[in-house]
């Protein structure tokens, strides 16, 4: 490794594999060409271009500071490789880009924060430990349409000074974590969110599935033990995409807890199971006011059995009727009533 304890970088920096250059102090980068598969390392403080508009580009990067702001503008960012976020401040960065065949870690658990940043996350983004991240000023992440969010462990995104962001999903957002990943600022889903862990995805914040927006994820477990998507009573919060229940690639239970909108747009898409019980509560409602709207799409693989009934969806205290049922004509009857839609046949 090379230790820099400050100074002014300006032309091409080749850190070869398994070389570090640390930096500590403060450094100014002019201008930075960056090569090789080394890591670029933060321990103190780096001031990123001269001028608004500039771009410096990193190769691998590693943030690991206690000074604030670690990293900071005027110019944008670029990581094409490795970028590992281990603690510490970015700060009046305008965009912090990490393309698509970057592999972004956040690890350790230390506090990390984005201030006056907008994180465009091109690549992947694996949250590996127990992830304690503050918005502030207006910072934002975008989640792009290459780009997966992978929460391996419990975590906490929530706002901080001036925090007025928030996050969107354009690509996917995967939950393996055993815990509960809470989420204060606004969150947009316009992707994919996968709760495919036991943990569930807590929101207090407004929340918006949108009409391209997709929620998938369940289990097998017992009704009234599947409840994997929590959106708290002081937020706003809207489906008007698709809720997808699966189990490792089978049918599902998936339960939202919390007071919710569906948009007419809303859709539920249920796969019968090929062998075995048909499951009861594939879609459970909890906690709050429902009203039935949007579309309920059946997406038959097997026929029940003759007499069997089952309910596919359920909320108690619900009213109103979906607008349109797809897939029912399977069924001798089908009831909607204010515990949900049950189907016979």
């Amino acid at each position: 490794g090379l230790y820099l304890s400050g100074g002014n970088l300006r032309g091409t920096v080749d850190i070869s594999s398994g070389a570090v250059l640390r930096q500590g102090g403060s450094t100014v980068i002019a201008g930075l060409n960056a090569a090789g598969d080394g890591a670029f390392e933060i321990g103190g403080r780096v001031t990123a271009g001269t001028f608004a508009g500039q771009q410096i580009d990193f190769a691998n990067l590693t943030i690991n500071a206690t000074l604030t702001p670690a990293l900071q503008g005027p110019a944008s960012v670029l990581i094409r490789g490795n970028f590992d976020w281990r603690k510490g401040t970015i700060a009046d960065v305008p965009t912090l880009t990490t393309y698509s065949g970057s592999v972004t870690h956040l690890s350790t658990t230390d506090t990390k924060r984005l201030s006056n940043c907008r994180w465009e996350a091109y690549g992947v983004v694996e949250s590996v430990d127990r992830l304690d991240l503050y918005l502030e000023n207006g910072a934002a992440i975008e989640v792009a349409n290459t780009g997966l969010w992978h929460q391996r462990d419990w975590g906490k995104i929530s706002v901080g000074e001036g925090g007025n962001g928030g996050i969107l999903v354009l690509g996917r957002m995967l939950m393996t974590s055993p815990v509960t990943l809470t989420v204060v600022p606004p969150l947009t889903c316009e992707g994919t969110l996968d709760l495919d862990g036991d943990g569930p995805l807590v929101t207090q914040g407004d929340f918006l599935l949108a009409e391209s927006g997709v929620l998938a994820g369940g289990c097998a477990g017992e009704p009234g033990m599947n409840f994997r998507m929590g959106l708290a009573r002081t937020a706003t919060s809207v489906l008007a995409g698709t809720v997808s229940p699966d189990n490792d690639g089978g049918p599902g239970r998936l339960g939202i807890s919390g007071p919710v909108t569906l948009a007419p747009t809303f859709r539920i898409e249920i796969d019968i199971p090929v062998t075995g019980d048909i499951p009861n509560d594939l879609v459970e409602f909890g906690a709050g006011e429902l009203v039935f709207d949007g579309m309920l799409d059946l997406n038959l693989l097997r026929l029940p059995d003759l007499g069997e009934e089952f309910r596919v969806v359920s909320a108690s205290g619900a009213t109103g009727a979906f607008a349109e049922i797809q897939g029912a004509e399977a069924f001798d009857q089908v009831i909607e009533d204010g515990d949900g839609v049950l189907l016979i046949r």
